[in-house]
């Protein structure tokens, strides 16, 4: 993650770099950049996207998934992309923006959600779910973590 890149002369709209590996340690491919312009939502100053990244398999399709958060979108309510690997490594097929209200919460600004990323089996059941930050979830701003299953 590059949560400070200029993007399109976007200050700080951030980006994730992925290369792509192959048996061993061989990298075969130049790779790709993530950024808010292929999930369909344009670049925007200063959302640190990248700020946080995860890589599981939150689908069961025995293909890595790539988490990204997005603290400060929208007024720091935050946000989290998951780019949905697949056969072709083609990560904007099928790929999810999901807010805090997503996973149950009430967004609410300076709350700066996905802060923080994980991902694994955390309740035994074989599928990982997603485990993400809130800095300063209200009214208390004592912070909180959401995990919930994504599929797309």
């Amino acid at each position: 993650g590059i949560p400070n890149k200029d993007v399109n002369g976007i200050a700080d709209a951030g980006l994730v770099g992925v290369l792509f590996g192959g048996p061993g340690s061989e990298i075969v491919s130049d790779g790709t950049n993530l950024m808010t312009d292929g999930l369909g939502e344009p670049s925007a100053a200063l959302v640190l996207f990248g700020s946080a990244v995860a890589v599981s398999d939150l689908n069961g399709d025995y293909h890595d998934d790539i988490i990204v958060g997005a603290p400060w979108w929208s007024n720091a309510q935050g946000a989290i992309a998951v780019f949905f690997g697949n056969e072709q490594g083609s990560l904007y097929d099928d790929t999810h923006w999901l807010t805090e209200s997503c996973l149950g919460g009430n967004a609410r600004d300076y709350q700066f959600f996905g802060v923080a990323l994980s991902a694994g089996d955390y309740d035994g059941d074989g599928i990982n779910e997603l485990a993400a930050g809130d800095e300063y979830h209200t009214p208390n701003m004592l912070g909180a973590v959401f995990t919930a299953e994504i599929s797309p």
